[in-house]
């Protein structure tokens, strides 16, 4: 099960009454903390009726002492700027000139890594984070 699924799990688990804070449950699993639009939701689930973007400002307002609303990056830099295309593509005509120079059959490849990149799934967003991170 994803790190998501299990803390929406979690959470579901609890009883009524029992507390929680979602910064404690992202920070746990590994996942990032919520949004203005995810504190929103999260509020309205829990009135069963609609809440306003203005009534999300008041809460972090009114919890400012241990929450802080900050800016998250989706790709540092540097990794962003080797993610091209034309790069990969270089990378790949490279490596076939190599192979076929060496004549390198290709059971003699080896620790060849899988990277996973977010691309164009995360962006820079406002996260709603504890000030005790």
């Amino acid at each position: 099960m994803d790190p998501i699924n299990e803390a929406i799990e979690e959470i579901n688990s609890l009883g009524p009454g029992e507390t929680f804070t979602y910064t404690a449950i992202a920070k746990k699993y590994g996942v990032l903390p919520p949004t203005r639009e995810m504190v929103q939701n999260f509020a309205s689930a829990i009135a069963k009726e609609p809440v306003s973007e203005s009534w999300v400002t008041r809460f972090l307002t009114r919890h400012g002492i241990s929450i802080t609303p900050r800016w998250s990056t989706g790709m540092d830099r540097d990794r962003h700027h080797a993610d091209l295309e034309d790069k990969y593509q270089l990378f790949f005509q490279l490596l076939i000139e190599v192979i076929e120079k060496y004549d390198i059959e290709p059971r003699h490849t080896y620790n060849m890594d899988e990277k996973g990149f977010l691309i164009r799934v995360i962006r820079r967003s406002k996260r709603i984070f504890s000030k005790a991170i």
